[in-house]
């Protein structure tokens, strides 16, 4: 019989059966405590892992995403007011022949630009989006819109004339039909001069909104901003300084602005992108 190097603690132990299942059971519960440490790391891993995860979609969804195309004057008033709002966003230059898989999900009725993405939830029309950024963003920067509500008012229907008259049919047109679509622009302009005369210039303030640019600069700057690229490539002129001093006064002002600066196009460049949109409107067959 072979003796066993027991301690005399140990040798009383198994005589006493009851203290001998005590000290099992104590070696299972501190085996038992280990695989708890181990599943409890790994439980710890698994929710910080999640909780990285949660962060992650949360940024996301708090990111804001600006698809837009470079020459496109509704592009650019979503540019100009997120930058003066002091506003962060990424820009995804959009490629008008071949629209991204994001720019059709997100606008699949019209599926053009600008589309805001903000919290992963899309935002669309130039002029809406103005009003969501002055709304969601009220906090930052100056308000684009007047806080009166009929100069608001007065605001949103000189967007929607500047939009709805002020076309490029004198693109679309050559001859005698482009002369009479070139004295019908000029005369829409003299009207929108008139107007912002009595409306807004007569303030005496440098912008339209005030001593800051707001929604109405934003609206018609963009639109007027490329004036001289889009007359040299109709080769006509259109926006007189004579005949439009006001505007021209103001649109000056207007250029000379970082955020104006910052995202207008090289000059020979909108002109080619001018003489391409003409070619197109009056040569459809060679799309």
């Amino acid at each position: 019989m072979m003796l066993q190097n027991t301690s005399p603690g140990e040798s009383y132990i198994r005589n006493h059966p009851p203290l001998h299942q005590f000290k099992q059971a104590n070696k299972e519960i501190i085996t038992y405590s280990e695989i708890q440490k181990e599943e409890a790391a790994a439980a710890a891993a698994a929710a910080a892992e999640k909780y990285i995860f949660e962060i992650y979609i949360y940024i996301s969804m708090e990111e804001l995403k600006l698809h837009g195309i470079w020459a496109s004057p509704y592009s650019r008033r979503i540019q100009w007011a997120l930058n003066l709002k002091g506003v962060p966003y990424e820009y995804i230059e959009e490629d008008p022949q071949n629209k991204s898989k994001e720019l059709l999900r997100f606008n699949p009725v019209q599926k053009k630009v600008p589309v805001l993405v903000h919290r992963g939830k899309p935002i669309l029309e130039s002029l809406i989006i103005l009003e969501y950024i002055d709304q969601i963003w009220k906090d930052d920067g100056a308000p684009l819109l007047p806080k009166d509500s009929y100069r608001r008012s007065k605001a949103r229907f000189w967007a929607h004339f500047v939009d709805n008259s002020i076309t490029l049919q004198v693109m679309r047109t050559a001859g005698e039909e482009q002369e009479a679509a070139r004295d019908e622009l000029v005369e829409k302009l003299r009207v929108l001069e008139k107007g912002l005369e009595e409306d807004y210039f007569s303030g005496g303030s440098p912008f339209l909104h005030g001593e800051q640019p707001g929604y109405l600069d934003i609206v018609i700057g963009t639109r007027l901003v490329d004036y001289l690229a889009f007359e040299e490539a109709i080769g006509l002129e259109i926006f007189d300084p004579e005949k439009h001093p006001l505007l021209f006064k103001w649109l000056t002002k207007m250029k000379e602005l970082e955020v104006v600066k910052e995202t207008t196009p090289d000059h020979e460049r909108m002109v080619a992108f001018f003489r391409r949109l003409r070619e197109m409107a009056l040569n459809p067959s060679k799309q």
